[in-house]
């Protein structure tokens, strides 16, 4: 299944496993918003105050649009409310952590509290197994997960596991991306893209020549 669009849709959190360009992946559909003519905001949700935050000060600099670095989920839930008065979209960049830390899994579900319509996307290395992607999986399941992207397409063998774990969880997915290049390496999920990858590796050169 393939993400739908959702008019609703007011602010979007990104989750995922350290590593896995979560910050990168904000800036690419923050630049594709503001592509698209709607006024955008990010938020960096810091909630143990790892201070990670330059690359996406340096990005929102760049994209010339607000960024709010919040600590706790009260702290994300107003800023939310604030920017929602003025913003059409707001993209919700998360600070990696080991998915066990339970306080971090609760930190992440605060938003599900929020009176602005969200989205939350869980992103998923495709050069990842099928063990590290269902366990990846398995970690953030008890989240609001709308969607799962799966990012670094550009670095994967084998596309087989992205469809074992479609076929076991049978969550839509909303993108996928196939570099470091903000805003160019993302594609919104077609089902004739990811059958390519899927199906042989030789076809994602043809897919990138189409773009």
């Amino acid at each position: 299944r393939l993400k739908k669009s959702n008019s609703d849709m007011k602010a979007v959190e990104l989750i995922g496993p350290t590593g896995v360009g979560k910050t990168t992946t904000v800036a690419k559909l923050a630049a594709n918003a503001i592509r698209e003519g709607k006024k955008t905001a990010i938020i960096n949700l810091d909630t143990f105050r790892i201070g990670a935050v330059e690359q996406v000060r340096i990005y929102s600099r760049i994209l010339g649009i607000p960024l709010a670095v919040v600590s706790s989920g009260k702290e994300l839930k107003s800023t939310m409310v604030r920017f929602a008065e003025t913003r059409d979209v707001i993209f919700i960049d998360t600070t990696g952590r080991n998915p066990r830390d339970q306080r971090y899994i609760d930190s992440l579900s605060e938003i599900s509290e929020s009176d602005v319509p969200f989205e939350m996307h869980l992103l998923i290395s495709a050069n990842s197994d099928d063990e590290a992607m269902i366990e990846a999986y398995r970690y953030y399941r008890k989240l609001p997960v709308n969607y799962i992207a799966f990012t670094k397409i550009d670095e994967a063998v084998r596309f087989g596991s992205i469809y074992n774990l479609l076929i076991t969880y049978k969550k839509p997915v909303a993108y996928i991306t196939t570099g470091q290049n903000v805003p160019n390496d993302i594609e919104f999920a077609r089902v004739d893209r990811l059958a390519n990858l899927i199906l042989k590796k030789e076809a994602y050169q043809c897919f990138l020549r189409v773009f």
